[in-house]
């Protein structure tokens, strides 16, 4: 088995249509939740982690054994016969002040968000809980747009367990 990358951007609707792996990205103007976390905890791979880690497992079990050990796993974004996902509730990270000064002074966060990133840092990394059935049978587009929506930092978080 090999290992697969995927690089999570967030794209305003006109950017779609861009080939942006040769042609540079003009300068976001508002963050989405990817923005925002690497804004936050800088970039994944150099300074931050992972926002998400995906491997395949035993769907259920998986579930069972990571709640006994006192980490819930939000809704499934993704629950198929062929394909269930989800992640774990993300960890809260501290937020290093000269990153979150920065992204107030570029007016890509409020003042109030500032002082709730430090007071309460913000959501870091997740594990995301991956079974597939019968071969790849397509990317659930819709549903991990909605779920990276739902891990946004400015968002408030609640237990979702099930």
């Amino acid at each position: 088995m090999g290992i697969t990358v995927f690089a999570d951007v967030d794209l305003m609707p006109e950017e779609t249509q861009l080939d942006f792996s040769s042609h540079r990205l003009p300068p976001a103007s508002k963050l989405g939740t990817v923005g925002l976390w690497v804004g936050l905890h800088g970039e994944s791979f150099l300074s931050a982690g992972m926002h998400h880690l995906e491997a395949r497992f035993d769907y259920h079990l998986l579930r069972e054994q990571l709640k006994a050990e006192g980490i819930n796993t939000m809704n499934p974004f993704s629950n198929f016969e062929f394909l269930r996902q989800a992640f774990t509730e993300g960890e809260r990270w501290q937020v290093n002040p000269a990153r979150a000064e920065k992204l107030l002074a570029a007016k890509l966060i409020t003042p109030e968000q500032f002082d709730k990133f430090m007071k309460e840092g913000a959501l870091g990394s997740h594990l995301e809980n991956l079974q597939r059935h019968g071969g790849f049978k397509g990317f659930n587009q819709k549903s991990v747009s909605a779920v990276i929506s739902a891990t946004d930092p400015r968002r408030e978080h609640f237990a979702a367990a099930h």
